[in-house]
C-alpha cells in the first residue's frame, strides 16, 4: 500500500449557507461606563482564596469601537462564505475567515470521523460581544471577555511557508482599543494538528492577556469527558459559584454527558495536566487537546445539560433536531473571570495540539484519566520554536476594512492619510490612544469631534469629551443625534435623570428608527413613570395619536413614528410589554411576548422574568377579588416553560417563587391538599444559597417548621456574610424576601418589575 502523504494542501473556496439575518451596526457599541467592569458580588461567596481575590482582575468587557450585529428580522437567508481547507491524507481542517477565523471542521480521515460539532446552518443569536454569535467548531477569543469581538468580521488569512518545511495557515487581527494583536498559525503533522498562538502588546502600557480556545464537540448518550480529577468551580447562567470535586458535581457523575443536570460553566482552578478531551460512545477513540499547563492554566467545561434547556438551546442556537454538544475549553488563566497583564512590547507564544487516541476502558474517572493522559502524551510531537518562523506568506482573504483600519492605526499610524482619517470617523466609531493622538492632530469637523469625543469618553476623559460633544448636540442631523446619545447615556450612568431625558429625547428625534436610542429613552421614561410618552415612542405611522400627545412642532422633542417593521422588532415588542404591564393591561403584555424573540440576547432574563411577573401580578389581583381558581390558573401559566425566550435561565428552580405563591394562596384559601402538595415539591429544592429561590424555600421551611430550615438558614446566612455588601442592591428581591420586613419591601413599590408583589407583601403584613 502507498504510504499516506503528509504534504499539506491549502485551497480557498466559496459556499452558500443558510444563516439567521442580523444587521451590521457600526455605532451600536457605546463607550464603556466610567470604571466599568464585571460585577462579582454574586459569584465570590463560596469561592476559596486566593481565587476570590483574582476574580475581576483586568477583565475587559466592551465591543467598542467595533460594529455589532444586534438586530434583524430573525429570518433565514442564504449567504455566501469564503472557506479555506487545509489538509493532508490524514487530516482536513476547514476555516472560515469571515467568522473571525472560526475553525468549522476538523476531520480525522484515518478514523473517518469529524471531531467537532459543526453548524450545518448558521443559527446566529445575540450572545457574544459582537452581538450575533455562532455555535460550533473552534473559536479563539483574545483580550476581551465575551467571545471574539472580531468574530463576525473577515480576518486577514494567509497561506504561509514555515521554516520547518511545512505549509500552514495564518490568521488574526489587531485590537485597536488595546493596541494588541492576536494571530494563529495552523499546520498539520502526521500525528496531529498543531496551532501556534501569538499575543502581542504594541502599546506603551500593560494590557489584558485574556485568551481562551473554545472547542465545540458533539454530545449524546454515552459521550464521555476526560478532565483531570480535582477542584472545580461551577455556576449556571444566573447564580454564583459552587466549589466541588470533578467529576461529582450537583450530585451526579459529570464525566458522562447524560448526567449533566442543567446549564453549567465549570472551571478547574488548579488543573493538574496538559491534556483533556472527549470520547463518543462505543467507537473506541477519543479526541485530545494538549496545551502546556504552565502557559495555559485554565480548563473549562460549558454544557447546557441533557434536559429541556439543551433542546431549547439547540433549536434556537444550534441546529434544529441535531445532536447536542459541549464546549471543552482551554485558557491562559484558571477562570474566564480573570486575566493577567501583558507588559508593553510583550510577545507571548505557545502551541496547542489536537489528535486522537484509543479510548480508555476504565470506568473509574481517575483511572480512566490516567490512561487517557498516558496515551495522549505518547502522541505529542513538539515542534522546534524556530520551525514556526514564517518564511513566505500569501494573502488568501483580505481582512475587513474596519480591521485593516485598526491594523494601520496601531502598527503604522503615520501611514494614515487625512482622507482615510476623515472616512474612518464617518464610517463608525474609532477608539483608543492611537486614535486620540491621530484625531487631535487632524483637521476639525463635526465627525472628527464626534469620534474624538467618543474615544475620550471611553478613556474616562469626561471633561474633554463634554467639550467636544456638547456643542454638537446643538446642531442638526445624524452626528448631533449620536453626540446626544453618548451624553444621554453618560448622564443616566451618573443618575442625572433630567439631563439624560433631555439628551435622549433629542437623540431619538435625530436618529429616527434607531432602536438603541429609542430603547435608552424608553428606559429613562419608565424610571420616571412617564408611561404615555414611553408608549408614544413605539407607535407606527398607522397608529392614531391622541390630541394631548400630538407631535410637537419641533422635531427635536419627539421622534418620528416607527416604521411597521421596526415596530414589530423584538426591542419594540418588549418595550410595549413593559408599558402594558405597568398599566396593568395583562393580556396586552402577554400577547407582545408570545412569539419568539430571536434578537433578544441569549441569557437575558428580562422578557422571561416579565412574562412570569405578568402572571403573578394578575394572580394577586384575582386573589384580592376573591377569585382563587383564576389566581391559581395564572400562576400555573407562569410556571410553564417559555422557549420563545431561549435559554439562560433555570425554569425549574427559577420558578420556585411562583410555586411559593401558589402554596401561599392555597393556604390562605384553605385548600389543604394543594398547599401540602406544593410545599412538598418546594422543600425538595436545594437552590444556590445566593439566589432568590433559596430565600423563598427558606421562607416556606420556616413557616412549616421543617427540619431543613436550620441547615438552609445557616447556608443562606453564610452566603450573606461572605458576599459583598452591594448584593443588597443587585438582588433587591432576595434581600426583601430574606429580611421579610415592610421596610425591606417598601423600596420595591417603585420597582419596574416587582412592584405588584411588593404591594401584596405589604398588604399581607398589615393583615397579619
Amino acid at each position: 500500500m502507498p504510504k499516506p502523504s503528509s504534504k499539506v494542501r491549502i485551497a480557498l473556496r466559496r459556499e452558500r449557507m443558510p444563516a439567521i439575518e442580523f444587521q451590521r451596526d457600526e455605532r451600536a457599541a457605546l463607550p464603556r461606563k466610567a470604571g466599568a467592569g464585571l460585577d462579582y458580588a454574586r459569584v465570590t461567596a463560596g469561592v476559596p482564596e486566593p481565587i476570590k481575590s483574582r476574580l475581576g482582575q483586568n477583565i475587559f468587557v466592551s465591543a467598542f469601537p467595533y460594529p455589532q450585529w444586534l438586530h434583524g428580522t430573525g429570518g433565514r437567508a442564504w449567504q455566501e462564505y469564503r472557506l479555506v481547507d487545509i489538509e493532508t491524507d490524514r487530516w482536513r481542517i476547514t476555516v472560515c475567515p469571515e467568522l473571525g477565523g472560526r475553525i468549522l471542521g476538523l476531520t480525522d480521515r484515518q478514523l473517518r470521523r469529524e471531531l467537532l460539532w459543526q453548524p450545518a446552518a448558521f443559527q446566529f443569536a445575540p450572545i457574544g460581544l459582537p452581538g450575533a454569535w455562532l455555535l460550533g467548531g473552534i473559536e479563539f477569543n483574545a483580550f476581551r471577555f465575551g467571545h471574539c469581538v472580531h468574530g463576525m468580521m473577515p480576518v486577514q488569512t494567509e497561506r504561509v511557508h514555515l521554516a520547518g518545511g511545512l505549509a500552514g495557515l495564518r490568521w488574526g487581527a489587531v485590537d485597536e482599543l488595546l493596541e494588541c494583536e492576536w494571530s494563529v498559525i495552523l499546520t498539520l503533522l502526521p500525528n496531529g494538528v498543531a496551532v501556534q498562538v501569538t499575543l502581542q502588546n504594541h502599546s506603551d502600557r500593560p494590557q489584558p492577556g485574556y485568551w481562551w480556545t473554545n472547542i465545540a464537540v458533539p454530545a449524546q448518550q454515552g459521550t464521555r469527558l476526560f478532565y483531570h480529577p480535582g477542584p472545580v468551580l461551577h455556576h449556571g447562567c444566573d447564580m454564583g459559584m459552587v466549589h466541588e470535586q470533578w467529576p461529582l458535581l450537583n450530585g451526579n457523575d459529570w464525566q458522562y454527558w447524560q448526567n449533566h443536570s442543567g446549564i453549567i460553566s465549570a472551571y478547574w482552578p488548579e488543573y493538574g495536566s496538559d491534556v483533556f478531551g472527549y470520547a463518543p460512545p462505543g467507537e473506541g477513540w477519543a479526541m485530545v487537546h494538549h496545551a502546556d499547563r504552565h502557559v495555559c492554566r485554565g480548563r473549562k467545561l460549558w454544557s447546557v445539560g441533557s434536559g429541556h434547556d439543551a433542546d431549547v438551546w439547540m433549536d434556537r442556537v444550534g441546529d434544529p433536531s441535531a445532536e447536542s454538544y459541549c464546549e471543552i475549553q482551554s485558557g491562559r488563566l484558571p477562570t474566564q473571570l480573570e486575566a493577567d497583564l501583558l507588559e508593553p512590547g510583550t510577545r507571548l507564544t505557545w502551541v496547542e495540539f489536537f489528535t486522537t487516541i484509543r479510548c480508555p476502558n476504565e470506568t473509574d474517572a481517575a483511572s480512566a484519566f490516567r490512561e487517557f493522559e498516558r496515551a495522549a502524551s505518547a502522541t505529542l510531537k513538539q515542534q522546534e520554536a524556530d520551525s514556526w518562523r514564517v518564511t513566505q506568506a500569501e494573502v488568501l482573504v483580505q481582512e475587513d476594512p474596519r480591521l485593516a483600519l485598526s491594523r494601520k492605526a496601531v502598527l503604522s499610524p503615520s501611514a494614515l492619510t487625512v482622507r482615510e482619517i476623515q472616512q474612518a470617523t464617518r464610517r463608525g466609531w474609532v477608539g483608543g490612544s492611537p486614535w486620540v493622538r491621530l484625531l487631535e492632530s487632524a483637521p476639525a469637523d463635526e465627525w472628527r469631534d464626534l469620534a474624538l469625543g467618543a474615544a475620550k469618553l471611553d478613556l474616562n476623559d469626561e471633561p474633554g469629551a463634554n467639550a467636544l460633544l456638547t456643542p454638537l448636540t446643538q446642531r442638526e442631523g445624524e452626528c448631533a443625534g449620536f453626540a446626544s446619545l453618548l451624553l444621554g447615556h453618560r448622564e443616566h450612568e451618573h443618575g442625572r435623570t433630567d439631563g439624560a431625558l433631555s439628551f435622549l429625547r433629542r437623540a431619538a428625534a435625530l436618529l429616527p428608527g434607531h432602536l438603541d436610542a429609542l430603547r435608552s429613552l424608553h428606559q429613562v421614561l419608565l424610571e420616571t413613570n412617564c408611561l404615555p410618552q414611553a408608549s408614544e415612542l413605539w407607535q407606527t405611522s398607522s397608529d392614531s395619536v391622541s390630541s394631548d400627545l400630538a407631535p410637537h412642532p419641533s422635531s427635536l422633542t419627539r421622534p418620528a413614528c416607527l416604521a411597521p417593521t421596526l415596530a414589530a422588532s423584538d426591542v419594540a415588542r418588549f418595550a410595549r410589554a413593559q408599558i402594558a404591564f405597568l398599566e396593568r393591561r395583562w393580556q396586552d403584555a402577554r400577547l407582545e411576548l408570545e412569539r419568539p424573540m430571536p434578537c433578544i440576547a441569549e441569557g437575558a432574563a428580562g422578557p422571561w422574568l416579565l412574562r412570569k411577573e405578568i402572571e403573578l401580578a394578575e394572580a394577586l389581583e384575582q386573589h384580592a377579588a376573591g377569585h382563587f381558581e383564576e389566581a391559581q390558573n395564572r400562576l400555573l401559566e407562569g410556571c410553564r416553560f417559555m422557549p420563545q425566550f431561549g435559554v439562560g435561565r433555570y425554569e425549574t428552580t427559577g420558578n420556585v417563587d411562583l410555586l411559593f405563591y401558589r402554596w401561599l394562596l392555597a393556604s390562605l384559601a384553605g385548600a389543604r391538599f394543594q398547599a401540602e402538595a406544593l410545599a412538598s415539591h418546594i422543600l425538595r429544592f436545594r437552590p444556590y444559597a445566593g439566589s432568590v429561590e433559596a430565600a423563598y424555600v427558606l421562607r416556606l421551611a420556616l413557616a412549616q417548621d421543617d427540619p431543613s430550615s436550620g441547615p438552609l438558614n445557616m447556608a443562606l446566612a453564610g452566603w450573606d456574610a461572605e458576599a459583598e455588601p452591594v448584593w443588597r442592591e443587585l438582588l433587591p428581591l432576595r434581600y426583601a424576601v430574606r429580611q421579610g420586613t415592610p421596610a425591606a419591601w417598601e423600596p420595591l413599590l417603585d420597582h419596574l418589575l416587582y412592584r405588584y408583589r411588593a404591594q401584596f407583601e405589604l398588604d399581607l403584613a398589615r393583615k397579619v
